[in-house]
């Protein structure tokens, strides 16, 4: 069995060349044939928005190409979860056959044996501005307002909002995931949102040790994880062959 997952890529539009190198890393995938599944964990799009059409949802045009590049893994092989830049994204994904997170915003599933929990990984965070600032972007008010723009118009203004800012290391919120992880009964712990890729063994009583996984981004780091079941360390924090991290 082999698995893929990527985080935080914030890819921002066709002349984003994070957004170059995720297609080609895509269309590399498709050529292999041989990823069982694809785990998309939250932020690969710095902004997401779509709209109801005739014939199903439309997003951002500027992410079609993207789109498209995903719909070999569907339906069946592909995960979706939201982030806090793409937080309505699992719905556009879900709708074409993607797996998607319940009401505890999160994945679970078994990888060869193994009880595994894809997340995000802002649930760490239960700061009252972060909560707030949540509500707030994914309520039915702030969705109504951005489904009256226009696409271009969205586009512009999902930009602004997104800023562009670099990334800091929070040092308190990477140990918070590690706690709220192991407080997790599954085998397997992966998240991203910190933009800090690590591979840690959490000891348990009575129990193997449980791994907790931070992808990392593709911003700073160029980094995504693979499971493949034919290894004998199936578990591994892996480098792009392309770079992701130049930004645009």
């Amino acid at each position: 069995m082999r698995v893929l997952c990527v985080s935080d890529l914030h890819i921002a539009g066709p002349d984003c060349p994070r957004q170059r190198a995720f297609l080609a890393f895509l269309a590399a995938l498709a050529e292999e044939g041989n990823v069982d599944q694809l785990c998309l964990c939250g932020d690969v799009f710095q902004h997401w928005w779509h709209w109801p059409g005739s014939e199903g949802l439309v997003p951002l045009p500027q992410y079609a190409e993207v789109v498209d590049a995903l719909r070999p893994f569907l339906p069946g092989r592909l995960v979706v979860l939201p982030g806090n830049h793409d937080w309505h994204v699992h719905e556009f994904f879900g709708a074409l056959g993607a797996t998607i997170p319940g009401d505890e915003g999160a994945v679970r599933a078994e990888w060869a044996g193994r009880r595994v929990l894809l997340a995000h990984g802002d649930q760490a965070d239960v700061s009252v501005g972060y909560a707030a600032l949540s509500a707030l972007l994914r309520g039915s008010a702030f969705r109504a307002f951005v489904n009256a723009m226009s696409p271009g118009r969205a586009w512009r203004f999902l930009a602004w909002l997104a800023g562009h800012g670099e990334v800091r290391e929070n040092s308190a919120l990477i140990a918070a995931q590690v706690a709220w992880a192991s407080r997790q009964p599954d085998d397997v712990v992966i998240y991203g949102h910190t933009h800090a890729p690590a591979l840690l063994r959490v000891p348990r009583p009575e129990k193997p040790d449980q791994i907790v996984v931070n992808i990392g981004d593709g911003v700073t780091h160029g980094t995504f994880v693979a499971f493949d079941s034919a290894l004998d360390d199936p578990l591994q924090i892996r480098e792009f062959a392309s770079p992701l991290h130049p930004r645009a």
